[in-house]
Parts: C-alpha cells; sequence; structure tokens
C-alpha cells in the first residue's frame, strides 16, 4: 500500500467559490484508479497515475456544467495538496488531508 491510497477530505478554492470534494485512491504500482465525490455524487478517475508522493488524474463532471478536471497533487504524510485544472479556467488549488 501507497502512503496516497487512501480516503482524503479535500477543498478546491474555485473562481465559484469553494468546493470540496472525497477523494478515494488506490494505486498498483504507478497506476492510480478511484473516485471523486462532490455532492454525494461519485466520479471515477482516469489516466491515474502515481510516482512516489505524486499523483495526476482526470474526472469529468456535469454539474454546475460538463468539465473534465485535470489533477496534480502530492501528498506529504496526512496532508495533500495541488492543482486542478478546469477546462478554459486558471488552475484552482486543493489542499485536503486523510479522513
Amino acid at each position: 500500500m501507497s502512503t496516497v491510497d487512501g480516503t482524503w477530505n479535500t477543498v478546491i478554492a474555485t473562481p465559484m467559490g469553494q468546493q470540496s470534494a472525497v477523494l478515494e485512491l488506490v494505486t498498483s504500482g504507478d497506476a492510480l484508479t478511484g473516485t471523486a465525490t462532490q455532492n454525494g455524487v461519485p466520479t471515477e478517475l482516469v489516466d491515474g497515475r502515481v510516482d512516489g508522493n505524486d499523483v495526476s488524474f482526470t474526472a469529468s463532471v456535469s454539474m454546475p456544467f460538463p468539465l473534465e478536471l485535470g489533477f496534480a497533487l502530492s501528498v506529504d504524510g496526512d496532508a495533500i495538496s495541488g492543482t486542478v485544472t478546469a477546462g478554459p479556467f486558471p488552475p484552482s488549488q486543493l489542499t485536503g488531508s486523510r479522513a
């Protein structure tokens, strides 16, 4: 099991205000799978990669409008942080902690 594996309570500081999401991350070698759940709606993570304590993946959302989100995150103990890109918008900061 990687230090990345687990459940993470996160907040993304977006142009539309703070958005909470729960990430469930599972690693297998350099592959990453899992879900991102926001407002009770889970979304499967795709194209997941792990490199030590760094992870990247994408997720498609439909609310408030269809967007593909790109995550580039780093784990430090029980903390997770990084950026989330959403279509044409500037990157948003993500912070969180292990549940």
